[in-house]
């Protein structure tokens, strides 16, 4: 047998025996290390603890000037006499009630409106302009001119929220869409595929990672417009009470206000991202 006749039986055998074994994962590597859950959970808790840790000890071993950082009693006993005088509940429940309304809303909105604007070329090239500069304007801009339409309402609020959520979510999503490759759509279209076949079976699976990313991106530009539009009619709300406390110079609850926002920040874009990590799960 000459070499290269055992050359060839060798890799018939070693084809053979690839497909005689079973089939085993590979994993590939993305460079980042993956902690678990219990880890993840133990470095922020020990990361928020060593955080108030060190402003318990600039409170008190120095002569900080309360103006600037007031000592965590004082912020909790303010918090508790709001919650004792009935006004925290209610201004909290506002708060939540109004984000949570208004980005049901705003992503009802903004994920068909992404994909219809960037499945369709001709929409995209009339209205992907405006999305883009919408997107790109800051919306302090619109205030005034919302508070010259609904006054100082809650409607001024909505529109806020959704104004500041809705560009954001859709271009993200709109982007994504063309992403998806010609030549899968060209194919479907060669086996007699409809239009609405190939958005359900390869525009929209291909399309629901930047979905997730759109509701990230949502949400977190909606927290920014809620604050806003709370500072700016000062009715009702968290942004109802940190106002109050401003004017009261009650330093330690405006404080107490802005722990309450950055929670409150915290838990929605964590849940984003819970949403949008789901959502990027095929790609494993």
């Amino acid at each position: 047998m000459t070499q290269l006749d055992s050359t060839s039986a060798a890799l018939e055998s070693g084809e053979a025996d690839e497909r005689s074994a079973p089939a085993i994962r590979r994993v590939v590597s993305t460079g980042r290390l993956e902690y678990p859950r219990a880890q993840r959970i133990a470095i922020g808790t020990l990361s928020v603890l060593g955080f108030f840790t060190v402003w318990w000890a600039a409170t008190t071993f120095t002569d900080v000037n309360p103006i600037f950082l007031p000592e965590l009693g004082s912020i909790r006993d303010a918090v508790a006499l709001s919650y004792t005088s009935g006004e925290l509940i209610p201004n909290l429940q506002s708060s939540v009630t109004l984000f949570v309304a208004c980005m049901a809303g705003s992503l009802a909105i903004a994920v068909p409106l992404g994909i219809l604007v960037g499945a369709i070329e001709p929409i995209n090239r009339t209205f992907g302009t405006w999305f883009w500069t919408i997107y790109t304007s800051p919306r302090i801009v619109f205030i005034p001119l919302i508070l010259i339409w609904f006054g100082y309402t809650t409607t001024a609020k909505v529109a806020i929220i959704v104004l500041s959520a809705v560009p954001p979510a859709t271009v993200m999503i709109m982007e994504g869409v063309k992403t998806v490759e010609g030549s899968m759509l060209r194919a479907a279209r060669s086996f007699g595929a409809s239009r609405f076949d190939q958005l359900r079976k390869i525009i929209l699976p291909g399309t629901l990672p930047y979905v997730g990313t759109g509701i990230r991106m949502g949400v977190a530009r909606g927290l920014v417009g809620l604050f806003g539009a709370e500072l700016f009619t000062s009715r009702d709300g968290l942004g109802f009470l940190l106002v109050d406390a401003q004017t009261r110079y009650n330093v330690p609850m405006v404080f107490g206000v802005l722990t309450m926002y950055l929670i409150m920040c915290m838990v929605m874009v964590s849940a984003s991202a819970a949403a949008e990590k789901r959502l990027s799960r095929w790609r494993d």
